[in-house]
């Protein structure tokens, strides 16, 4: 997983799983650390926004205890964790397709139980 912290295109969820039955998230990309900006809008060129390398704290799961990894362009953000890896607008990304998929999978691990 922490080799997918420097995925070199942009970010994308990387789900895997091994051969032990471990399952894992992880959202990658090179991600800029800048203090005091949040990503939503171009800042001034004062040097005070400068790069302070890559985030090294993008969201990952190992092993949910739901027993399964769902994703479908939703916000990946778990609560206080800032600033977000994407925006889109924070209030407005649709969750109807992941609810879909959580609900599918929900109901087909619940029912091996």
């Amino acid at each position: 997983m922490d080799r997918a912290m420097y995925w070199k295109a942009p970010t994308e969820n990387l789900i895997c799983g091994d051969v032990d039955g471990n399952i894992s998230l992880q959202s990658s990309a090179l991600t800029p650390n800048r203090r005091g900006w949040d990503g939503r809008l171009p800042v001034p060129g004062t040097g005070q926004y400068e790069w302070d390398g890559f985030r090294k704290d993008l969201p990952r799961t190992l092993n949910p205890v739901a027993g399964f990894i769902a994703t479908a362009n939703h916000n990946i953000n778990t609560s206080g964790y800032w600033p977000p890896v994407a925006f889109k607008s924070l209030n407005a990304i649709p969750t109807e397709r992941f609810a879909r998929v959580h609900q599918v999978l929900s109901d087909i691990i619940f029912s091996r139980r």
